[in-house]
């Protein structure tokens, strides 16, 4: 997965293509997805996680977050038991699509199961982005209709995906 924050933001950040991504949510979905993402403050989780991390690694952009998603996300499409670093791995997994323009197709499934996890769920206490918090409240209805029309038809591109 690539974090490099210096490189320039390209692409639309949708990698749904109509004939293969039938899962993958369009428009304001994608949207309302990311709203939820954001309104986690990734950053400030990530520093304070960096403190314990080897100096090689912090060559990434959100190296302690990188270092989560390395040593379990790459093995496993499990979720995390902790919510703070599930919302920190969203948010991750956000700012790869939003600054590549594309994420490949495990992190597509990961990215969606944790919105199906964490979009009804509050943020951690002192990691609230207000301003994305402020944008995604108002959609909250909408959010839970997209993860109940979302959930089935995710399950069955990861099972897929899984068994191929």
């Amino acid at each position: 997965m690539k974090t490099d924050a210096d490189e320039p933001e390209t692409g639309t950040g949708d990698p749904r293509r109509e004939s293969d991504k039938p899962w993958w949510p369009m428009d304001e979905d994608a949207l309302l997805v990311q709203f939820c993402a954001l309104r986690f403050d990734g950053e400030k989780l990530d520093k304070e996680l960096r403190r314990e991390l080897p100096e090689h690694e912090a060559a990434f952009s959100y190296p302690a977050l990188k270092h989560v998603y390395d040593t379990h996300y790459t093995r496993s499409l499990e979720l995390l038991d902790d919510v703070k670093l599930n919302f920190g791995v969203f948010f991750l997994l956000q700012r790869a699509q939003k600054w590549h323009g594309t994420i490949d197709e495990r992190d597509e499934f990961l990215y969606l199961k944790l919105f199906l996890h964490l979009h009804d769920v509050d943020v951690p206490a002192g990691y609230e982005y207000a301003d994305c918090l402020r944008e995604y409240k108002p959609r909250l209805r909408n959010a839970r209709a997209l993860a109940e029309t979302l959930r089935p038809r995710l399950e069955r591109a990861i099972a897929a995906f899984s068994a191929s």
